[in-house]
């Protein structure tokens, strides 16, 4: 069947990869990209969650709304339509209709409500990281290491932000960085992909063995396997007395929810 059609995309699943930064979402996003019935732009984003704070601040706003003459889900169908034709322009449409589309774009609370009926078959992917790896990533991260300590303790700490408001429904996935790097990726492709509707294909998973990739220096594509990445888990030991305490006032409940243990 041709694609020739936008229409024929929404009514696709949407496979949204989401997660705070450093946390695997550039390896996820683009392993779900080698799919090979998977449609993604292979992009990072906030663009998809700007669009959604600005559908969320009509549709809420009764005042807003009366001036429009078109109903809700006629508005939120507008802002569908323009979310497809920018983040998957036909120059990138593949020659026969695949099974989904994926990009990754991360969200904010207050956009929860309005995920569904901006893209109303959408598969949320949400990966998580151990906080301590996070923020020393962060730290380390040639554009964002410059800010506060206290700013990427709070960064990590939203990221049980949507776990908490999905987690249970059929339409979440929670992903944990620590299944990429141990025997257990196959599987956990395989669960993504029967969770997702999609035909079992080992390009995913493949291409995660072979390109692990972190950025916090270096060339964009520098590559780590999983043997360099172990030991990040004790990046900690060079943080300060006060650094520690910070991190355990304002992640400690996000580490007791995500079970992974403060080691001091």
């Amino acid at each position: 069947m041709e694609l020739n059609r936008i229409e024929q995309l929404t009514d696709l699943p949407f496979i949204l990869v989401s997660g705070q930064a450093r946390s695997g979402t550039t390896i996820l996003t683009r392993a779900m990209a080698h799919h090979p019935a998977v449609l993604s732009n292979g992009l990072e984003s906030t663009w998809l969650r700007d669009l959604l704070e600005l559908l969320h601040a009509n549709l809420d706003d009764e005042s807003r709304m009366r001036q429009c003459l078109v109903e809700p889900e006629r508005f939120a169908a507008i802002f569908r339509e323009a979310a497809f034709q920018i983040l998957f322009p036909q120059e990138i449409w593949p020659d026969q209709v695949p099974q989904a589309v994926s990009t990754f774009s991360s969200l904010k609370q207050d956009v929860f409500p309005r995920l569904r009926d901006l893209l109303p078959r959408v598969k949320l992917l949400n990966i998580v990281r151990n906080g301590i790896e996070v923020v020393s990533s962060r730290m380390r991260h040639r554009a964002i290491g410059q800010l506060p300590f206290e700013r990427h303790c709070r960064a990590w700490s939203r990221a049980v932000d949507v776990v908490q408001w999905a987690e249970g429904d059929p339409f979440f996935k929670l992903v944990r960085h620590e299944q990429l790097l141990a025997e257990q990726s196959p599987g956990l492709f395989r669960e993504i992909q029967q969770w997702a509707g999609l035909d079992a294909s080992d390009d995913c998973h493949q291409f995660v063995e072979q390109n692990l990739i972190n950025t916090t220096s270096g060339p964009d594509d520098s590559i780590q396997r999983p043997a360099q990445l172990a030991g990040r888990a004790e990046r900690w030991r060079d943080w300060t007395s006060e650094q520690q305490t910070v991190f355990q006032q304002i992640c400690g409940p996000a580490m007791d929810y995500f079970g992974y243990p403060i080691p001091w």
